[in-house]
């Protein structure tokens, strides 16, 4: 039986409220969903409930799943300028793609969005949503490829292109057609420098992009952290620890806004200077970002659990260094690497353990 696991996808679809009457098959839950959106096309939350097919060969899931979409496609023909409509029909869409791989789909739940970008007001905070949205949707397809999940050539038809190049194309777009009001313009930013960084690697593109998001983000909160945390990769890059210890603290220097606290603060730079030996300066990162988060009762980020187990460790303090060993393995963390950050960590945490806290 083939299975899909799509975890980002699923982490968002847990934020969405729970169906009602819990249905006894995806199928039935399926019919759910259409029985909402044939109510109200526009629904705020009844795409969101779409999760992934237990059996992708199973075809009553595929007739009900393709029900849904028939519906939103109906609907969008009935009034192609409402907003909710086409997005719901774009969202529909994209998890059909996602869920059995077809690049048809994927194109057509793209087209979508670049049709609302078309149709509404230029400026507006909903040009900014659509394209903010189509260069996000393109982002995932690079993860997907990442960890395996898509074959790099269903991602490039979909695509029409390179997905790194055309989703810096997006987000350049999305930048530009967000309005001063909105937050779309700092995010896109945010993930420009993220995709200069790991997909272009291009250092320099890669800061003006990050630095261009610290002026956005007047508040300081969630794109302030996540940019300096690169930034300070950056320093490190070009062989500058010192001034990647200076991104850092200036990382923590930030307000818990929404996002932070559910998202969890940066820690990717942290665990980069604890292997270089900068463990003590570290520790007044982390130790202080930690507060901020139990404070605020958010999450954490899996990277800055880890950091703060190796830094314990590094400095023979065993009872955090379990606890934060142990917080990290709770979590499920993916992307490149995080097989063996938790082979390395369950291999510490019961190291110490059968050595026994002192």
């Amino acid at each position: 039986m083939k299975r899909i696991v799509w975890t980002t996808l699923l982490a968002l679809l847990m934020l969405a409220p729970a169906v009602a009457d819990q249905p006894g098959s995806m199928a039935e839950q399926y019919r759910q969903v259409l029985a909402q959106v044939r109510e109200d096309p526009g629904h705020g939350y009844a795409v969101l409930q779409l999760l992934p097919p237990v059996d992708v060969e199973d075809q009553a899931e595929r007739e009900a799943l393709d029900a849904v979409i028939d519906a939103l496609a109906g609907a969008v023909e009935e009034n192609p300028d409402a907003f909710d409509v086409r997005l719901n029909y774009h969202r529909a869409l994209w998890r059909r793609f996602l869920y059995y791989q077809t690049a048809d789909d994927g194109k057509q739940a793209l087209a979508q969005l670049t049709t609302l970008a078309e149709i509404v007001d230029p400026g507006s905070m909903q040009q900014a949503r659509a394209t903010f949205e189509r260069a996000a949707a393109v982002q995932t397809l690079l993860a997907a490829v990442q960890h395996e999940t898509l074959p790099a050539d269903v991602a490039a038809q979909v695509a029409e292109g390179d997905p790194a190049e055309v989703a810096i194309a997006y987000f350049e777009a999305a930048r530009d057609a967000a309005p001063p009001a909105g937050w779309h313009d700092m995010r896109s930013a945010l993930e420009l420098g993220r995709l200069y960084y790991s997909s272009a690697n291009d250092l320099e593109k890669a800061e003006r992009s990050l630095r261009n998001a610290l002026e956005f983000d007047e508040d300081r909160g969630y794109v302030t952290n996540q940019a300096y945390d690169l930034l300070g990769r950056i320093e490190l890059a070009r062989g500058r620890p010192d001034r990647a210890l200076i991104m850092l603290n200036a990382a923590a220097n930030v307000t818990p806004d929404p996002t932070l606290l559910t998202e969890g603060f940066a820690g990717r730079l942290a665990v980069d200077l604890i292997k270089l030996d900068h463990t003590r300066e570290v520790l007044q990162y982390l130790e202080t970002v930690n507060k901020i988060t139990e404070d605020n009762d958010g999450q954490q980020s899996p990277h800055v659990n880890y950091a703060l187990a190796l830094a314990y460790m590094k400095r023979g303090q065993k009872g955090p260094a379990i606890l934060f060993w142990q917080r990290y393995l709770e979590m499920s963390e993916t992307g490149p690497g995080a097989d063996a950050r938790r082979e390395r960590a369950q291999k510490e945490a019961d190291r110490l353990a059968a050595q026994g806290i002192d």
